[in-house]
């Protein structure tokens, strides 16, 4: 955390900040996933001693229990809201405000994935996607059960017969 927060997040914020026309391969692989560690190491920090999520777990597990459905979701809107295609947010911002309005989409986009996994969650046990891949692994396991089934039976089948000679 202290390598993260302390010399990933200044570094960061720095070369987005005076090199963003020159740093960003840096910032999107380097020095974002070092943050990324760190906050990864204070969540676990955090929550090591504890026996409940508490006010800020308990919405953040919400969106841990749909985390796939999550995801897409935030990269659609985010495709929407930012692409040509779309509402082109990105090409109408100028470079000096791209990070602030980016930041601003990001926590609302956040703000409104956490409610809406904390109310799907209330209706149902797992997020959309979540069920998909649920119910698709266990199709593929139930195929793949009943090909073990059958292949059991051939072999058991064969082993009391007598092979035949040929000829």
């Amino acid at each position: 955390m202290l390598l993260a927060f302390g010399i990933g997040l200044p570094i960061d914020w720095a070369l987005r900040i005076f090199a963003a026309d020159h740093a960003s391969g840096i910032t999107r692989y380097i020095t974002s996933t070092a943050v990324a560690f760190g906050l990864l190491a204070a969540v676990a920090a955090f929550y090591a001693n504890r026996t409940r999520a508490g006010w800020i777990g308990t919405p953040l597990a919400a969106v841990g229990r749909m985390a796939l459905t999550c995801y897409i979701l935030q990269n659609l809107l985010a495709s929407i809201i930012f692409y040509d295609w779309s509402f082109g947010l990105a090409a109408r911002l100028d470079e000096g405000s791209m990070t602030l309005w980016t930041m601003v989409v990001y926590v609302l986009l956040s703000a409104f994935l956490i409610g809406l996994s904390m109310l799907w969650l209330k209706h149902f046990a797992r997020g959309p996607v979540e069920w998909l891949w649920d119910l698709g692994f266990r199709g593929i396991g139930s195929l793949l059960d009943r090909r073990q089934q059958r292949r059991a039976e051939r072999s058991r089948a064969g082993e009391q017969h007598e092979p035949r000679a040929i000829g």
